[in-house]
């Protein structure tokens, strides 16, 4: 009796036509029929047929030089399923029957070819041929899919960007924000603006719990369009490329993301080096509306003092230390009493109590989902034991089921670790905004600008020796008469402090306004 070994493959999950399951069949069938004794069979599942490296095949092959003399096929439902590359293929078979003795059969095809027989040979080759037709038939119809899904607001990768979760499964996934890392996205963006360096915001982000490793991990980051709800589409045949809409609430506006892509392609990108002892660099503006700089300066004596200077000469000259003593009275006036700060403490613990009502329905939703998915896996899995249904669907049911429990775990645990923390953090936090200068000074530099640009949400400018804002927080104004009356702070248009400042000549040109602080 002549003997046989057998390979079966199938590259992905539901690939039905070229099941594990057919394949066996339609070989078993030609083993049966031929007479042909079974001596071993090799399965490769989730592998493609582009090239020989798979498990599975490689065992084959070791087999077959160390058992050649026992073999006399090696039986594929398929030729496709051996090898897809019509080249490599041929002369891995042409290897197989000259230096072992081993021909190969296509068993649904009842074909057993002989690489030394011209006719057989050419038969053999067309098959291939046509398996890398299919193939690229294949390829061609994934990429016409891929684009068709991106086009129409699909996130078909597997891995959420960091600040994004991936709900559902199949055509249901999407993405959603992770409110808990969503926050530290839009700092890292609005620390890039700012001019920090890339290096000093993956510093600090890696100590705020930014996780994603890699030497281009910001910059790939701030020019990945998901953050702004679109994402990049290549062309496909006579189909346009580009930035398509993504079906995603963004976590960063349109205008912000331009910016900071704008930031790249400048020929000469602005670079900002931060510290505590020039905090204010790079934030606070001069009245031309140009970021000031911080350096030490040398004084009449000889010494030298940190100053904050406008790029154009004879604009703004600020001595930092009474700068910063400024900015002080200015967040003292701004803190906001304990009263008001009960009463928005109060107003705010409404809101979230409202919004805990529709995270206890989630979560409470999730735990039923939970309970019937349980009940899902066990069914399969005794199934399975009664020998109901065969391993290669139990793995697939029983990987499918619980990769929805552990989403749906994931995220009723978010929702629960959100309400456990929701109302601890709002009251400490508000009891901090009595004080905002302490807030300030306790802080590393990083977050004292995000502090800044939270409080001072469109700016902050300075002419004349005073502080000036387009606006501020509505909370922060309780002061504003006082902040004015004093000389701190002049909350009011950009526009409108521009034109009150001095002009001279026929045509009328902005005179330098030297403001020094010394």
């Amino acid at each position: 009796m002549k003997r046989a070994i057998r390979y079966l493959r199938f590259s992905k999950d539901g690939q039905s036509v070229h099941s594990i399951e057919r394949q066996e069949m339609v070989t078993a069938h030609w083993l049966k029929l031929n007479n042909i004794q079974l001596v071993d069979t090799f399965i490769d599942e989730g592998y493609s047929a582009t090239n020989f490296d798979r498990p599975a095949i490689k065992e084959l092959f070791d087999f077959v030089r160390k058992n050649a003399r026992f073999i006399d096929y090696l039986v594929v439902a398929e030729l496709s399923r051996f090898s897809r590359e019509a080249g490599d293929a041929i002369n891995m078979c042409n290897k197989i029957q000259k230096e072992y003795g081993v021909r190969i059969v296509s068993a649904a095809k009842g074909s057993i070819y002989d690489v030394l027989d011209s006719a057989s040979s050419f038969l053999m080759g067309l098959e291939f041929l046509l398996g890398n037709t299919e193939n690229i038939k294949r390829r061609t119809d994934i990429q016409g899919g891929i684009y068709q899904a991106k086009i129409k607001g699909r996130y078909i990768h597997s891995k959420a960007p960091f600040g994004f979760t991936k709900v559902g499964l199949g055509k249901e996934a999407k993405l959603q924000i992770d409110e808990t890392k969503a926050p530290l996205v839009r700092s890292i963006f609005f620390q890039f603006l700012s001019g920090v360096p890339i290096e000093e915001i993956r510093r600090q982000s890696k100590h705020e719990g930014f996780n994603r490793k890699g030497n281009s991990i910001i910059q790939k980051m701030l020019q990945n369009p998901v953050y702004a709800g679109y994402q990049t589409v290549k062309e496909w045949r006579d189909h346009p490329g580009g930035l398509f809409k993504l079906d995603v609430e963004p976590i960063i506006d349109w205008e912000t993301w331009q910016a900071v892509q704008d930031k790249f392609i400048s020929k000469k990108p602005q670079r900002v080096l931060v510290s505590n002892e020039y905090f204010l660099r790079g934030f606070l503006q001069c009245w031309c509306g140009k970021p000031l700089t911080g350096a030490a300066s040398k004084g009449k004596s000889g010494k030298y003092f940190p100053y904050y200077n406008c790029k154009h000469k004879g604009h703004n000259t600020i001595n930092v230390k009474k700068a910063h003593k400024q900015l002080n009275d200015v967040l003292g006036y701004m803190s906001l009493p304990s009263y008001i700060a009960e009463a928005a403490q109060d107003k705010a613990l409404m809101v979230l109590e409202e919004k805990n009502k529709e995270s206890i329905k989630k979560v409470r939703e999730g735990k039923i989902q939970l309970q019937k998915l349980e009940e899902d896996l066990l069914n399969v899995e005794s199934r399975f034991f009664k020998n109901e249904i065969d391993h290669s669907i139990f793995q697939k049911w029983h990987s499918r089921i619980n990769l929805q429990i552990n989403t749906i775990q994931s995220r009723v645990s978010q929702l629960q670790q959100q309400l456990s923390s929701g109302s601890e953090l709002l009251i400490k936090n508000f009891n901090k905004l009595t004080d905002l200068s302490f807030i300030l000074e306790s802080n590393d530099v990083i977050v004292k600008q995000q502090i800044l640009r939270g409080v001072f949400d469109r700016g902050l400018y300075y002419s004349n020796s005073t502080y000036r804002t387009p606006s501020v927080l509505e909370i922060f104004r309780h002061n504003e008469l006082i902040l004015k009356q004093k000389k701190l702070l002049i909350i009011e248009e950009k526009g409108e402090f521009c034109e009150k400042l001095p002009s001279s000549g026929a045509e009328g040109s902005r005179t330098p306004v030297q403001t020094s602080l010394q």
